[in-house]
């Protein structure tokens, strides 16, 4: 991604939210039709509230892994958000009837096998790479804690957003849910430390409060 750098990769990491839209509208029951005007306006305010209108010349020639790179960001974050809603859909199915408080347990003991398998995994990513490479990762308790902090916050981020699944419907929770991230850092960026917003990102947070204003009216 150092062709393209943190913003296109965010772009395309947000643009994502169209695949598990289309996938609960084409597998699961009851999903609303997709709204794809505000969606697309979603995906629009995002480019303008992400881009910063810098640009960089590598002095190099765009290859097949510079293309493939956004492209396999867009279809991971979007694969990834699809299985959650297919579980969520699949977990509540199969409890049907239960209290909300049982339900919801299910769902929390579901997320918590899902980080304890990422978990696992970086783990041995971790030893593997000790064993074989010739510059082994050096663990540190700072590397443990900053690990511990933000696992558990997306841990119940994933979490909520699995219980949002519930209530509200694909085709407005995900484009809510990822110009919501955006837009958030972008205005939080400008509040705590200060970050100019350039005239396009303020149109950007302006078109993300119509589109959402749309999708949820």
């Amino acid at each position: 991604m150092a062709l393209y750098g943190v913003a296109i990769s965010t772009v395309f990491s947000r643009a994502s939210m169209v695949i598990p839209v289309i996938m609960s509208y084409l597998f699961i029951s009851g999903s609303e039709k997709p709204r794809w005007l505000p969606i697309l306006l979603v995906l629009v305010a995002m480019v303008l509230t992400i881009w910063t209108g810098s640009s960089r010349k590598s002095g190099r020639r765009l290859t097949a892994g510079d293309i493939m790179a956004p492209v396999i960001v867009f279809i991971t974050f979007g694969m990834s958000n699809s299985i959650l809603k297919i579980i969520q859909d699949r977990v509540s199915a199969a409890r049907a009837g239960w209290p909300e408080e049982r339900l919801n347990a299910a769902l929390s003991l579901v997320t918590s096998c899902i980080f304890l398998v990422a978990l696992l995994m970086c783990v041995a990513a971790v030893i593997m790479k000790h064993i074989y490479s010739s510059h082994p990762t050096r663990v540190t308790w700072k590397n443990i804690l900053g690990g511990v902090g933000l696992g558990t916050a997306n841990y119940f981020c994933t979490y909520m957003l699995m219980l949002a699944m519930m209530t509200i419907d694909s085709s407005v929770l995900f484009p809510i849910h990822n110009i919501g991230i955006v837009a958030i850092g972008a205005v939080a960026g400008w509040l705590c430390f200060k970050e100019k917003l350039r005239p396009q990102q303020i149109a950007g947070i302006v078109l993300a409060g119509a589109a959402i204003a749309w999708l949820c009216f």
